[in-house]
């Protein structure tokens, strides 16, 4: 990644590993709410091969999460969470803490509400 992100100079001249785990706790983000909001959408009443499936949810997570990347990268200095450079001159930890504080309401609220539900029903059948 670092062949291909380095010349790109997405982050006008800040460390191109830095680039790389924004990018990389992107299509990780995309891969969780993929896998939470769309049920890994195809499923299989859609493609029988689940080889088939994985490579076109991986092709999916990959690009959406590469297009959601390089969107947060030119939007998080405008949102107060993603934007604070810690007085350092260049957002190193406001990029990465922006995209988690992004991750966990949406995790907490799908894998809290999810097994709440599952728990509740088991109540109510034993």
């Amino acid at each position: 990644m670092r062949v291909v992100l380095e010349p790109l100079n997405l982050l006008n001249g800040q460390p191109v590993d830095l680039v790389i785990a924004s990018l990389v706790l992107s299509i990780v983000t995309t891969a969780l709410l993929w896998h939470h909001q769309f049920f890994d959408f195809p499923g299989e009443d859609k493609i029988k091969s689940s080889g088939t499936r994985f490579l076109i949810r991986l092709t999916i997570v990959v690009v959406v999460g590469t297009i959601m990347g390089l969107i947060w990268m030119k939007v998080y200095k405008i949102l107060p969470f993603g934007g604070n450079d810690m007085g350092l001159g260049y957002a190193t930890l406001g990029i990465i803490a922006g995209q988690f504080v992004f991750m966990m309401p949406f995790l907490y609220l799908n894998t809290f509400f999810d097994k709440w539900l599952l728990i509740k029903q088991v109540k109510k059948t034993s």
